[in-house]
Parts: structure tokens; sequence; C-alpha cells
């Protein structure tokens, strides 16, 4: 939980995409998406439920979904997103799995992502389709309303 840092920074740093802001808070996020998909290859070895406290409460509540927020560019946020569920293993993703109330922060994020109006209409499809992924049907129908 202290091996993560994610820095915030004004959204006057983030803009300019080369500045040194924006690569170090990239490439911090990325160290935090490694961690993630390094945890998760552990599934079906450790418990789940040590590993979704970690995985999911420590790292994709607490510090992905928060680079998710601050990120700048909606579409590189929602293909983020993709990558983060696209590494989540298949059991976490089934509807009878108690895991799938832990993504609900995660859910209203790509909801209010793709309810913003930012979004181009290919990012709008993958935030629906990766909220059906986690179970929400209604937050995928009413992505798909947008279209």
């Amino acid at each position: 939980d202290h091996d993560v840092y994610i820095p915030m920074y004004t959204k006057a740093l983030m803009e300019y995409p080369h500045s040194v802001h924006l690569t170090f808070f990239q490439r911090q996020f990325y160290a935090a998406l490694k961690l993630f998909k390094n945890i998760v290859t552990w599934q079906g070895i450790l418990s789940d439920g040590v590993l979704t406290e970690m995985a999911v409460d420590s790292l994709l509540n607490r510090y992905l979904l928060l680079s998710l927020r601050a990120n700048n560019d909606p579409s590189d946020a929602v293909d983020k997103a993709r990558v983060i569920t696209d590494w989540m293993p298949d059991p976490w993703l089934k509807k009878s799995w108690p895991l799938t109330s832990k993504f609900g922060m995660f859910v209203k994020w790509l909801e209010a992502t793709g309810s913003s109006g930012n979004l181009p209409r290919d990012a709008l499809q993958e935030a629906a389709r990766i909220a059906k992924k986690l179970g929400s049907d209604e937050v995928n129908e009413k992505l798909r309303m947008k279209l």
C-alpha cells in the first residue's frame, strides 16, 4: 500500500503532453498498473479475499481510479480502464461473485465519464462494454442510450 505513489498536479501542469509532470504521472500510473497485474496473477493460488483486498480495495479503488479521474484525456482513461478489466481474473467478473459490489466506484466513474459528453463514439462503446463486463447492466444500458 505504501509502495505506490500517484502524484496529483494541477490541470495546467498536466495539459502539456511532454511536461515532466505528465510523464512522471503516467510512469507512476503504469507502475501501479503493473503491480495490479502481478497481484491478480496469483488468483487461484492465494485466497481471493487477500488478493481482492490488495488489488481492488488498495490499488484499483485507491490509486488507479484516482489516476483515471485525474486524466485530462477521457478516451485515454477509458482505454486504461479496459486494460485494467482485461487483466481481472474471469471468476471475479461473474455476476454471482460477491466481489462485483467492490467495483461500484469503478462503475460510477465509467458512468460519469460516459455521461460527460466528452467521449468519442468508440470510447463510449468501450465504456459500456467495460460496465457490462463488471456486471453493471444498468450503466451499460445508460451508456448505450447515448450512442
